[in-house]
């Protein structure tokens, strides 16, 4: 889901949520590549209390076209928090969680965030003032959070999803999606910016998601247990789509360097 909403239909949008203002702590924000499983993240992350996060709106790309104020960007993801009717339904997966506050909006949320990470990458790559616009509006109170998968998973679902024979194209859109990541780490400092690895979350979510929720600033509200409860989606047996599409050598050896 990507809105399409015009600057008027921000305006009466931003009327709605206008007692927001000054009241939200952080924007966090998803980078890094499609299909490397932030929506399970940020599925888990959306039963917290104190966090709402839109699913997939592309919210920078609103930002692009119409440069939104800080309380009309997070109007926008609160409404549309409310207003999906698929909730967390990606790529077939119904990533729904019960006993939670998941899909419910608090009076004053902590954090705001869009889960969108690989058209947010491509708008910071193409663009790169939105991301320098962004920090002129939040400063440090601007999150991003990239889940690093591995590579030539990364790229058979490129070729997969895109209906395409895996190609060089796939190769150097993971390249430059990555390469987009590591040059926006190095313009926040190290408490805006977190790296989860697929891998180690699949292992063991419980301290993946308690070492995020620290990253937020929102640890210690929940038991391990409950968060524990929160993490059964997650599947220890994902199988990749490189197992299903075989990558040329040729392709393959490039990705190498980013195992």
């Amino acid at each position: 889901m990507t809105i399409d909403f015009n600057k008027q239909d921000i305006l009466n949008i931003e009327k709605q949520y206008r007692y927001l203002e000054d009241q939200v702590s952080d924007l966090l924000l998803f980078v890094g590549h499609a299909h490397s499983g932030h929506s399970i993240v940020g599925s888990i992350l959306d039963c917290h209390q104190d966090i709402v996060l839109a699913n997939e709106v592309n919210i920078v790309k609103a930002v692009r076209l119409h440069k939104l104020t800080a309380i009309q960007i997070e109007a926008v993801l609160l409404h549309e928090a409310k207003s999906t009717q698929e909730k967390w339904l990606n790529s077939a997966y119904q990533y729904d969680i019960n006993s939670s506050h998941q899909g419910q909006i608090p009076s004053h949320p902590k954090i705001i965030g869009d889960k969108k990470a690989g058209g947010t990458t491509r708008i910071f790559c193409n663009d790169p003032w939105v991301l320098d616009y962004l920090l002129s509006c939040y400063g440090s109170r601007l999150k991003v959070m990239f889940v690093k998968r591995n590579p030539l998973d990364v790229v058979a679902a490129y070729s997969y999803y895109m209906q395409q024979p895996v190609s060089q194209f796939h190769v150097d859109r993971y390249i430059e999606n990555l390469m987009t990541v590591r040059s926006i780490e190095k313009q926040l400092n190290k408490n805006q910016f977190l790296q989860v690895n697929q891998d180690s979350f699949i292992k063991n979510p419980l301290e993946q998601i308690k070492l995020i929720f620290k990253f937020l600033s929102c640890d210690g509200r929940y038991s391990d247990s409950k968060i524990l409860e929160w993490c059964s989606i997650v599947r220890d047996d994902i199988k990749g789509k490189s197992e299903l599409i075989n990558l040329p050598i040729d392709l393959s050896s490039q990705l190498e360097a980013y195992l």
